[in-house]
């Protein structure tokens, strides 16, 4: 996990080196694509320090930046573009 600004840290995955994004707000953590590994998914969890996920984005459609996990939270929302949703549920298969 690298800070790059005041409540930003970004972590990359040891599977095609994709990048997931921790932003602190003063109500939690905003989640932007939430790894690829279940255990790149616990560290993203581990790394929030006891704050909560009150957001995940996905940045785009690609199957690698729509995974998520029930460590990072099961009634999280989860937000992307409507061409994104549409994308994702066109290519589900």
């Amino acid at each position: 996990m690298q800070q790059i600004a005041a409540g930003i840290a970004v972590a990359t995955s040891r599977y095609w080196q994709t990048n997931s994004g921790l932003i602190r707000t003063e109500d939690g953590i905003v989640l932007v694509d939430a790894g690829v590994l279940p255990s790149e998914m616990r560290n993203l969890a581990t790394a929030c320090d006891g704050s909560p996920i009150i957001a995940g984005i996905s940045t785009h459609e690609h199957w690698d930046h729509l995974l998520w996990s029930a460590a990072l939270g099961v009634d999280v929302p989860r937000y992307a573009s409507s061409d994104t949703v549409d994308a994702a549920i066109a290519d589900r298969a």
